[in-house]
């Protein structure tokens, strides 16, 4: 997975007069979102977003009712009642609400805020959609988050056929980001959410592994925002209900950043992080194994007189490891352009070979999948316009055991397209998830 890395820092000043700006609702009250979305649920299933309502008045907003109107205004429902409420000024009342479908199709709604903001009440829009759990599959749409921020880096399944979602979050009034894991059931209903990090500093998870005794390991970043920091790799080992068991810090310098992409666990028992760090004046890529307690057990660094990092690791059956990522090493002439850049490593982290392949502009690697005949389909993305790249397109270069290219592929349209992960599909072909940028003239 690619690297997950979000800081949310937020200025409480700006905040108010940007509501003050944008708010279309009364004149001393606004409601964040203005249209709260549920996503698609299963029908008889739940799922809970928050409403945030501010005070922007200099005057006490007194909330004295919240109720439900509308069509489906049956599938809405407060989870806690917080009215009546009196907030001074810039404060907010957060109001969790349920939307259950009892059918399938779309269900909308408006939660009727009654104030003394005004003589006619405050709307907020609600809606959702139910899905149909009666046609073979499940279907489901979930939005997970706080109103400032978030992001997920990486989502496993779970032995009980759900699921484990790690990212970040910026909580309400805090002024930076925090790691965290969600846990999910398969159909996307949240059983458990935690945070973790430091007040001070800013957190993401960018990879989550399920660990044998049925806990979790993720691993991201964190910076010193407050004195301006550099990140750091950041590990957590938490137990099956995501409490923390331990925390780690990995680097090769305080001062200078460090970065983790990705986690695996090892054949010989133990993990290994794939990364990147800076050493002297660019960035190398940067391998560290670790034993089951976070103990380092060796850490390496690859690359030459350009910048390195390594994306995506994994092991090669043989008790080796393959890891791909960029340079910009001069190794074929175009210096200060990234091309892709393939490693095979022994159990301790020597390297066998190393390859490059890329062309006169940007080529960067984001994963490698090991394919059936023991070779290596690497998937990222090209700049280059001898391999027929328009603007930025999705690039897969298939490459044999000893690391020898044997064909490539160029998918996207006239902007930009990039690729984050392949993995085989059952039938012997590929599957590639991405990103696409299109732009069209306005009418």
């Amino acid at each position: 997975m690619n690297q997950f890395k979000k800081s949310f820092v937020f200025c409480y000043s700006f905040m108010l007069i940007s509501l003050l700006a944008t708010t279309t609702f009364s004149q001393t009250i606004n409601i964040s979102p203005k249209t709260l979305y549920f996503g698609k649920i299963p029908e008889g299933k739940e799922a809970i977003r928050d409403l945030l309502i501010y005070n922007i008045s200099l005057q006490p907003l007194t909330i004295s009712k919240l109720r439900f109107q509308g069509t489906n205004a049956s599938s809405f429902s407060l989870i806690t009642d917080p009215t009546p409420a009196t907030l001074g000024l810039a404060q907010l009342l957060v109001v969790p609400v349920k939307f259950v479908p009892i059918s399938e199709g779309t269900a909308s709604a408006q939660l009727v805020i009654e104030s003394n903001a005004s003589t006619s009440p405050d709307l907020a829009e609600l809606t959702g959609e139910g899905t149909d759990l009666t046609n073979g599959f499940i279907t489901f749409e979930r939005i997970f988050g706080q109103p400032d921020g978030d992001g997920a880096g990486s989502i496993r399944e779970t032995a009980d056929g759900g699921y484990i979602i790690a990212g970040g979050t910026t909580l309400i009034d805090a002024d930076y980001s925090d790691a965290s894991l969600i846990k999910i059931d398969k159909y996307g209903q949240m059983e458990w959410s935690q945070t973790y990090g430091d007040e001070d500093w800013s957190e993401g998870f960018a990879e989550v592994l399920i660990t044998p005794d049925g806990g979790y390991l993720a691993v991201g970043s964190h910076s010193y925002t407050e004195q301006l920091g550099e990140p750091d790799i950041y590990l957590v080992k938490t137990d099956a209900a995501g409490n923390l068991i331990w925390e780690k810090s990995y680097g090769k310098s305080a001062f200078k950043a460090d970065n983790a992409s990705e986690i695996i666990q090892a054949t010989d028992g133990g993990y290994i992080i794939a990364g990147s760090t800076i050493t002297n004046v660019s960035n190398d890529a940067y391998l560290i194994k670790i034993d089951d307690s976070g103990n380092i057990i060796w850490e390496k660094i690859y690359g030459g007189t350009g910048g390195e990092n390594a994306a995506s690791i994994k092991p090669t059956g043989d008790g080796s490891y393959i890891f791909v990522g960029s340079t910009s090493t001069n190794y074929t002439g175009a210096l200060g352009d990234f091309d892709f850049y393939l490693v095979k490593i022994d159990a301790t982290g020597n390297i066998i070979w190393e390859k490059h392949y890329g062309g006169t502009d940007w080529d960067q690697a984001g994963n490698v999948l090991i394919t059936n005949d023991s070779g290596y389909l690497i998937s990222g993305w090209t700049a280059s316009p001898e391999f027929g790249a328009v603007a930025r397109d999705v690039f897969l270069v298939k490459f044999d055991a000893a690391g020898n290219k044997q064909w490539q592929k160029l998918f996207g349209w006239e902007h930009h397209d990039g690729a984050a992960e392949v993995i085989a599909t059952e039938d012997g072909g590929y599957l590639v998830a991405g990103s696409s940028e299109r732009y069209y003239d306005a009418p």
